[in-house]
């Protein structure tokens, strides 16, 4: 009895000085891994990246942004993070006499698992038609091409003219507004489901009629305005994303502030134009999110054209008025898109 007791406290000996070697291995294992920042709470802020022409503000939200008025790219040093995504395509660009006004550039939001770089193409607004038969001309596509799969903005519909009445129809945004000069009255050009349709043309008898004037453009966030006897259709609405309002970035040009303001508005469509023989007429107005004002002629020899969307808000082109003589007018040019990027820090 007295020796088997002996060789159980040499076994337990024996096992205790193998679990104190053990002990110290894994303490000097970890230590080490916690100083190199592999393991424990610095792995679990190791995302880093770069990229933007606003690059990493951090505005206090919680939030670190990247903001891509161009093309570029997130550039990833290190680790993963969940980002989410704003991405606004160009906008279609106006019509040409009476015409209608140009669809908002597409908008998506989402977010997504990112550890690796990530190209991003900003899409560049579609031109204001200044030819009676030419529309206006469609936006271009914004996209981030992440790791998992590429996520794409579509660009805006252009908007008719005289010759060329029907607004473009868009595959993912804002379809283009009618023109003026439709018998039969047209309809605005179909959005997809990244936008809204644009506006028809709506008079009762519009080839002979002394008033005549364009749809609006359809926005992110609501259909073009009708053009009838009274004046043209205002821009169909952008859509709102607070978490990517101007107020966010004041180092951003003072027009694109004002265009997406402080509840971050998006993609408006552009005002349609209009033509009266016989007095003056509403102009369609843009819509908010940077659509463009549409142009008007009232028979005294004004000739307005239609402004631009505006830079790197996606929104539509307004319509042009009139051309008559030697000057050369246009429907205004689309607004050029924009992505923004943000991950929590």
């Amino acid at each position: 009895m007295g020796a088997r007791s002996s060789n159980t406290s040499r076994e337990g000996s024996r096992s205790q000085s193998q679990n104190r070697l053990l002990n110290g291995h894994v303490s000097n294992f970890f230590n080490s891994n916690l100083n190199a920042g592999n393991i424990g709470p610095n792995q679990y802020n190791a995302f880093s990246a770069s990229g933007g022409d606003i690059d990493g503000l951090e505005p206090g939200n919680g939030y670190k942004y990247h903001v891509y008025t161009s093309s570029g790219a997130l550039t990833v040093a290190s680790g993963s993070a969940t980002v989410e995504y704003l991405i606004v395509a160009g906008g279609g660009g106006g019509g040409h006499q009476a015409s209608g006004g140009g669809g908002a550039g597409g908008l998506v939001t989402g977010s997504v698992t990112v550890s690796s770089n990530a190209p991003v193409t900003i899409g560049g607004g579609g031109e204001g038609s200044d030819l009676n038969e030419v529309k206006g001309e469609d936006g271009v596509d914004s996209s981030v091409a992440f790791s998992p799969g590429t996520v794409t903005a579509a660009g805006g519909g252009g908007a008719g003219s005289l010759g060329a009445v029907t607004g473009n129809p868009s595959s993912g945004s804002g379809g283009g507004g009618a023109s003026g000069y439709s018998d039969p009255n047209s309809a605005g050009g179909e959005g997809g489901p990244q936008g809204n349709d644009g506006g028809p043309s709506n008079q009762s008898n519009p080839i002979s009629a002394s008033n005549r004037a364009g749809g609006g453009g359809g926005g992110a966030g609501g259909v073009g305005g009708t053009g009838n006897d009274s004046g043209s259709g205002n821009g169909g609405n952008g859509a709102p994303y607070p978490a990517y309002a101007a107020t966010l970035f004041p180092t951003m040009p003072a027009p694109w502030i004002s265009a997406v303001g402080p509840t971050g508005n998006y993609a408006g469509g552009g005002g349609g134009g209009c033509q009266s023989d016989s007095g003056p007429m509403n102009v369609g107005e843009g819509g908010p999110g940077g659509g463009g004002r549409g142009g008007g002629y009232s028979g005294t020899g004004t000739e307005n054209n239609g402004t631009p969307g505006d830079a790197n808000t996606g929104g539509g082109g307004g319509g042009n008025g009139r051309a008559t003589g030697p000057t050369t007018n246009a429907g205004g040019d689309g607004g050029s898109g924009i992505v923004i990027l943000r991950y929590s820090v």
